[in-house]
């Protein structure tokens, strides 16, 4: 599997990354769609201060909680997050390939036989 960055990517940032990026529009998603089932007025919710407190703030415990090695890769490939043309159809087929290995193992050795790969 060959990645954007340079190097093996460290998974543990990598996927935490992305759930944050998922978690932050699930909750901004959230807020604003109840706001307008409520009818309420979607001006009253823009305020740059809060939206400099919530990032700065996220960005600090990034920054405090992340290794020097995690926050230069999410750095080098926030681009690729955000710009990217989505997956091919070589990239399903491979995670399809992935998917239908551990399953096969499991269901050969049992459970605990993946759990060395976790």
């Amino acid at each position: 599997m060959t990645y954007r960055g340079q190097g093996e990517p460290p998974w543990e940032g990598w996927s935490g990354f992305m759930l944050a990026v998922v978690g932050i529009l699930v909750v901004v998603g959230s807020v604003v769609g109840g706001y307008l089932l409520e009818r309420g007025n979607l001006a009253l919710l823009i305020q740059p201060a809060e939206v400099v407190i919530i990032f700065g703030s996220a960005a600090g415990s990034l920054l405090l909680s992340s290794r020097a090695k995690i926050v230069k890769f999410i750095v080098r490939n926030i681009k690729f997050v955000f710009s990217s043309s989505g997956p091919t159809k070589e990239s399903y087929l491979e995670l399809l390939l992935l998917l239908y290995q551990i399953f096969s193992k499991i269901r050969k050795q049992r459970l605990l036989s993946i759990e060395s790969y976790v």
